[in-house]
């Protein structure tokens, strides 16, 4: 079981990168989808749903981009349906996330890292650090 499965735009891939790599430099296990599964919409979403089965919470990173995305769309609307958990957390520069906010079902866990990239990576890797037993 990963800690998280990621969600993320891909142009936000940069700022996204740096935090899952300090996430995993903290020990946190990640889900993250690659180029490959991008070529067959079928197998990208049979991965998707495998991917967020397999983790404990889905992370968000939000942005303009992420709410204007079919696909992210798609992965939220599978972490609900399974009732996964979803953390969300505004990375820098990644554009305004104020309309990817409106998106979020109640209950999902806003993590505020004040445009800060170190911050993101200590408050997100804090929170998924805290395992429930398998």
């Amino acid at each position: 079981m990963r800690d998280a499965f990621v969600s993320y735009a891909t142009r936000d891939s940069r700022n996204t990168g740096l935090l899952c790599a300090g996430l995993q430099a903290l020990g946190i296990t990640l889900w993250l989808d690659t180029e490959d599964l991008r070529r067959s919409r079928g197998a990208w979403r049979e991965a998707v749903q495998g991917g967020i089965a397999a983790s404990r919470h889905v992370l968000v990173t939000l942005s303009s981009d992420w709410a204007a995305s079919p696909a992210c769309r798609y992965e939220l609307a599978i972490a609900l349906e399974r009732r996964v958990p979803i953390i969300a957390v505004d990375l820098p520069q990644n554009g305004s996330a104020a309309d990817a906010q409106s998106l979020l079902p109640t209950g999902a866990e806003l993590i505020d890292a004040g445009g800060s990239a170190a911050l993101a990576i200590e408050r997100v890797g804090a929170r998924l650090a805290l395992r429930a037993p398998d």
